[in-house]
């Protein structure tokens, strides 16, 4: 079996996050309501340890077209732990309202 238990304590008030080495977790700046999201920036916090891969899929956000692979943007991620390097490759797919430019924080 590829699981361990981990017996951690908090404190009230406090949430732990566990997360895989090389996992790169993509997201927005807070909004207050999803009406308010900007897609212009995408926030990634990256955790060193291991080289690891991530596709951030993205869509309209109102429609259920994703089920069937319409209206949606796949962005690979890849990053490289020996180089400390996050490549980003070009966004594949299209949705209404789509930034057509973004700036990536990591």
């Amino acid at each position: 079996s590829d699981t361990e238990d981990f017996p951690y304590t908090t404190t009230t008030g406090e949430v732990p996050l566990f997360v895989k080495a090389g996992a790169v977790l993509p997201g927005y700046p807070y909004a207050q309501s999803t009406a308010y999201l900007t897609k212009r920036q995408l926030e990634m916090d990256v955790y060193a340890g291991a080289d690891g891969v991530f596709e951030v899929v993205e869509d309209d956000g109102v429609t259920e077209a994703y089920r069937t692979g319409q209206r949606t943007v796949t962005t690979r991620l890849t990053y490289t732990d020996a180089s400390r390097r996050v490549v980003i490759a070009h966004p594949k797919g299209s949705y209404e309202g789509a930034p057509d430019k973004r700036r990536y924080v990591v």
